[in-house]
């Protein structure tokens, strides 16, 4: 039985980070107008960066579980829950709570009540899906229905082992690409294809596989092809929104949909792998601490970008100068929460956790680890 309870891959900080920058660059766009043209559409396929948020999430959650699986023989459900309950809702709720606020008493933004209980019921991926994008700084967060969406399932099917988890995987893939074929012979609008459950859940599965290739094995490559590795995923994420579109306001059918995503899923891959198993250069640390801090970024990103857009307006600042004055201000924000909001409940946390995944955690006895003995 694995006696192992410490799993964290600092380089894979890197790429949250680099997921959230992508993410962040993809949503500025909406905010000021750029002629056609090449920059325009790397700012469309900046919009990977979802699908590499979903693939390291189902990476990290299916490979953690499996140690779990391994150290403890099984998935216990309810601490599983508990963890993502505590990492998740504390600065979920308390933003869309303030959004809400602010939009019964001021003008900046609209979020009506049909709205906010669609995102509290994490349902706010399917109202998009029906509605389209919401018309406030809670928008991304449609992103975070669908994760909680695989939480719900990903842990029973965990408890089926590799083989189980595999054939979940393979099925999603099928699934996923027969829904694209459904949904472009229909003239379906972008929201309704991007924020798709049945679509994403292809980049979990994607992550899924990962995790499960990968489990317990050391992947060595070259220094020097971790850079080309990683042009080459950009090359390819490009490649796919100036042929085939699926990252821009446009209605697709199934031959640019389904190949589509499939470069994106591939882009996304390379990615991950360029960076997965890396060592990390002297001077890492700031980037590794705002990728520990990405979903407070992402959580932040919008009201950020709104403000600075706003003040950039009144003293006409440059659009570069608004970039960099939004992203301060996230950060700043994304600090702010991970040391007085998140870091207490991550804190308590640590009570549920069977594997450790941060290198400030320490361990804990989980109060559903059943009696076993030692090995």
């Amino acid at each position: 039985m694995a006696t192992d309870s410490r799993f964290h891959l600092p380089e894979l900080d890197i790429v949250r980070l680099i997921a959230f920058v992508t993410v962040y660059l993809h949503h500025f766009r909406a905010f000021y107008a750029q002629k056609p043209g090449w920059g325009k559409e790397a700012e469309y396929a900046c919009g990977a960066g979802m699908q590499l948020f979903f693939l390291l999430s189902s990476y990290l959650i299916t490979e953690l579980l499996l140690r779990e699986l391994e150290k403890t023989r099984t998935v216990h459900v309810r601490a599983f829950f508990a963890r993502r309950i505590l990492r998740i809702w504390p600065l979920y709720f308390v933003f869309l709570g303030a959004c809400f606020a602010l939009s019964k008493t001021t003008k900046l933004t609209v979020l009506t009540t049909p709205q906010l209980l669609a995102l509290i019921f994490f349902w706010g991926n399917w109202w998009v899906v029906q509605y389209g994008f919401l018309t406030t700084f809670a928008s991304p967060l449609w992103s975070i229905s669908l994760e909680e969406q695989y939480y719900i399932i990903w842990p029973f099917i965990a408890r089926t082992g590799k083989r189980g988890i595999l054939a979940v995987c393979l099925c999603l893939l099928v699934l996923s690409n027969g829904t694209l074929w459904y949904l472009g012979t229909h003239n379906t609008p972008r929201p309704s294809v991007w924020c798709n459950s049945f679509v994403e859940f292809q980049f979990f599965a994607i992550g899924g596989i990962l995790a499960l290739a990968l489990h317990r094995r050391k992947f060595a490559m070259y220094g020097w092809f971790r850079p080309i590795l990683f042009v080459c995923a950009a090359a390819i994420v490009f490649f796919a929104q100036v042929r085939f579109r699926i990252a821009a306001n446009a209605i697709l059918g199934p031959r640019d949909l389904i190949p589509g995503y499939a470069f994106f899923g591939v882009g996304v891959v390379l990615i991950f792998l360029s960076f997965y198993g890396a060592k990390l250069p002297r001077g890492s640390a700031p980037f590794i601490y705002l990728g520990r801090i990405s979903y407070g970024l992402y959580v932040f990103h919008e009201l950020a970008i709104v403000i600075a857009v706003a003040f950039g307006a009144q003293f006409h600042w440059p659009i570069a100068v608004k970039v960099a004055a939004a992203l301060a201000l996230c950060v700043g924000l994304a600090a702010f929460s991970y040391r007085y909001l998140e870091t207490p409940f991550l804190r308590l946390k640590s009570r549920f956790t069977f594997i450790l995944s941060q290198p400030s955690q320490t361990p804990a006895s989980p109060p559903f680890a059943p009696r076993i003995d030692k090995c």
